[in-house]
């Protein structure tokens, strides 16, 4: 898909709260704008005092249009100016359409228990000082495999 570009010109966004809040606010456009689509690289452009400067960022998975605002507002935060901001432009790129995910009710259960799990292990290394190997790191295949092959164990 190609990229998509929102261009705004300012009167002069002399302070960098201003300069959030423009961001921000262009930012929430573009997100409505983006709707199923993700992307995988932003990147923001201000003129000021006729010189172009930006600063962008890529992401290894892709983001969500709930994310870009605030994403653009750490741009923001980022962005070295020589003087008064007269445009900002934010460019997303490697849009592409949203994978649906498979949504199960036991996913914060089973978060939750490992995490039990984890903290108990810790305070029996620590109290009893036996170094004990979690199994809630490893996925269901591994774990039974470890039971008929012993030199599966990796520790």
């Amino acid at each position: 898909m190609p990229e998509l570009i929102l261009t705004k010109t300012w009167p002069g966004l002399a302070n960098r709260q201003d300069l959030t809040r423009a961001a921000g606010a262009m930012a929430a456009a573009l997100a409505r704008e983006l709707g199923r689509r993700v992307y995988r690289e932003l990147c923001l452009e201000a003129v000021a005092e006729n010189e172009v400067t930006a600063t962008s960022r890529s992401f290894p998975a892709p983001q969500g249009p709930e994310r870009l605002p605030g994403h653009v507002a750490a741009l923001a935060a980022r962005l070295v100016v020589p003087g008064p901001v007269t445009g900002l432009t934010i460019r997303l790129n490697g849009l592409s359409l949203a994978v649906p995910r498979q949504l199960t009710f036991f996913e914060t259960a089973r978060a939750r228990r490992d995490q039990r799990v984890r903290r108990l292990l810790q305070e029996v290394n620590r109290e009893k000082e036996v170094l004990v190997r979690p199994l809630a790191d490893t996925d269901r295949r591994e774990r039974m495999l470890s039971f008929y092959d012993p030199l599966r164990r990796k520790n």
